[in-house]
């Protein structure tokens, strides 16, 4: 009980190390006195040595992560939320086919729980987007409404792909059968 109560706690500890990547947001949005990351942007034009020192600070820091989340995975591999964190972190960083392998994979699993299954199933459907699968991401999103008829993520994905695909029929039957776009 005490071994599974540290192991937890350093875990949070090594996901809250992760998360200090938002800092440089945070300090943004504090020296602007924005509450709104795109807002705390507008108007900023860094100089190419700001460029090329926040572009080496976003690379050491995703560098970090991704040491960080493959001790977590290597430590436990029945940890799902870190497979997916690790995968996000591939696939924001355009590496997309290592974050379609560790979905896919996920996704073997039997024992995987209903919500995280829907979690990796959206996730593997991001990722076929962001590669340019766009055939099978509409599968894929497909795939997440079956089992989850009112995600509005998915929906909103599925119909902007169908008419990025101009079926255009195909994406108002998703609107019809899911109140899509209407909704809101």
């Amino acid at each position: 009980s005490r071994l599974i109560a540290d192991a937890k706690a350093d875990r949070n500890r090594r996901f809250q190390a992760i998360m200090s990547t938002a800092e440089y947001q945070e300090w943004r949005m504090r020296e602007t006195g924005q509450t709104d990351w795109a807002a705390a942007l507008r108007g900023f034009e860094p100089s190419s040595q700001e460029l090329r020192e926040i572009a080496a600070w976003r690379t050491e820091q995703a560098d970090a992560a991704e040491a960080e989340l493959a001790a977590l995975v290597r430590d436990d591999s029945n940890d799902v939320v870190a497979y997916l964190a690790l995968a996000h972190l591939y696939r924001e960083r355009g590496e997309v086919g290592r974050a379609l392998r560790i979905h896919q994979n996920l996704l073997l699993r039997k024992e995987l729980a209903s919500e995280l299954r829907l979690r990796v199933q959206l996730a593997l459907a991001k990722d076929l987007r962001a590669g340019g699968y766009r055939d099978r991401a509409i599968a894929a999103y497909r795939e997440v409404l079956a089992a989850s008829p009112g995600h509005s993520g998915a929906i909103d994905a599925l119909i902007a792909l169908l008419v990025e695909a101009e079926d255009h029929g195909a994406a108002l039957d998703v609107v019809r059968s899911t109140g899509g776009w209407l909704r809101r």
